[in-house]
């Protein structure tokens, strides 16, 4: 592919929706929780001269599920730790292309002293490790898919009750890939949710 037609590959949409529901009744505290949830392919995964691991959608449904804990540090109420993990597995496919099995896990500390009026504010910093494995099919490049990385990713949540905004960039520390693939050299995840 030559340095024209790489650039003619600009292509911009909506990538695969997911729908989350939490349970978080474990304790009084609401400090462990589970989550479920599908991952939906709403992402367009037909755009020519693309790899189908490189596609804005992945043209799978996958069935998500994960899990948290957090819990003060020291006994201080502002101060506070979590860890979590996440799996993302594909369950129906299209177009022969199976996008391999992912599994997140992270974490960091945040700090929930800042207020102002209604409005909470939590700086966040945490750690990231992400493992996906190679994609499989025919339409996959098996070869060249599947990787473990290492991320830094300072973050911060603004919460309103009932809506909660957060926002992080996830800056890589460590990276392993099969075969040859583009990493971004840094990520930034917005998230909007609204509780009831």
């Amino acid at each position: 592919m030559t340095k024209s037609e790489r650039k003619a590959i600009k292509w911009w949409g909506l990538g695969d929706m997911r729908l989350n529901a939490y349970y978080t009744g474990f304790s009084p505290d609401m400090s462990t929780g589970i989550n479920v949830g599908l991952q939906i392919p709403t992402g367009d995964w037909r755009q020519p001269g693309v790899g189908r691991n490189m596609q804005l959608g992945t043209g799978s449904l996958d069935i998500l599920a994960g899990f948290y804990h957090h819990g003060s540090i020291l006994g201080h109420r502002d101060w506070n730790w979590f860890v979590s993990g996440q799996l993302d597995a594909p369950v129906v496919v299209q177009a022969g292309y199976r996008p391999g099995l992912l599994v997140d896990a992270s974490t960091g500390v945040y700090y929930t002293g800042l207020e102002f009026g209604k409005l909470k504010v939590r700086p966040i910093g945490q750690v990231v490790f992400t493992n996906q494995a190679s994609d499989s099919g025919p339409a996959a490049d098996s070869g060249n898919s599947g990787f473990q990385q290492l991320l830094l990713s300072p973050g911060l949540e603004l919460n309103y009750h009932p809506f909660r905004v957060y926002g992080n960039v996830a800056l890589p520390v460590v990276t392993n890939v099969v075969g040859n693939q583009l990493i971004a050299p840094c990520t930034v995840q917005v998230v909007v949710s609204c509780a009831f």
